[in-house]
């Protein structure tokens, strides 16, 4: 017998492309006649698609609360899943995700950000590295400061009405152009006030 089933995260800062990469893999699985359900967490609430700024188009998914194995696991039509900002899953949720895959065969591919804007690992993001996905992959994209070449790996937030980075405060604001993706270096300098602002694009 062969065992398609997987658990794969696949990270990265914001304005990485992650949208890209959905869009792209859905149209993969679907050219290739493999059913495909596409969701995300109801907490983002910006419409029921999966919208790609840089694509200027989107496609249809499900808003869902909650992960039941019992909404997926008798789905033979679909045996793909794919879910967008995976770090607003819960441990829960994570837990029944890889039911899903390890006892259903369910190819299950999940991306999101890994930390917030203060560091820390996202709830979601976290128990899916506890969990044991089978394969995490970072989504890289350059720096925002410019001249720099190296991978942006951390979020700045910069308050539209000052222009001045703010650091602490809640997560990140889903689909906000306040925030800016930087490598690690920057992103301590800016915090130390030893980068002009004005390099940051």
């Amino acid at each position: 017998m062969i065992y398609s089933g997987r658990l794969n995260f696949n990270c990265g800062v914001m304005g990485s492309n992650k949208s890209v990469s959905i869009i792209i893999q859905a149209y993969n699985l679907n050219r290739d006649g493999i059913g495909t359900r596409i969701l995300k967490p109801s907490v983002d609430t910006r419409s029921d698609k999966i919208w790609s700024r840089a694509l200027g188009k989107g496609i249809p998914c499900e808003i869902v609360s909650k992960i039941n194995v019992k909404d997926f696991k008798d789905d033979k039509e679909h045996p793909a899943i794919i879910i967008d900002e995976g770090q607003f899953l819960t441990r829960e949720d994570v837990e029944n995700l890889a039911t899903l895959a390890d006892e259903y065969d369910k190819m299950i591919d999940i991306y999101g950000l890994l930390a917030d804007r203060n560091q820390k690992l996202f709830p979601g993001s976290q128990a899916l590295l506890e969990v044991g996905a089978h394969f995490v992959q970072m989504i890289s994209v350059k720096c925002n400061v410019f001249g720099c070449c190296r991978d942006a790996t951390h979020h700045v937030y910069f308050n539209p009405d000052t222009g001045l980075p703010e650091f602490g405060g809640g997560h990140i604001k889903i689909g906000s152009d306040a925030f800016k993706s930087v490598c690690r270096q920057h992103y301590r300098y800016i915090r130390k006030a030893l980068l002009p602002w004005e390099k940051v694009r």
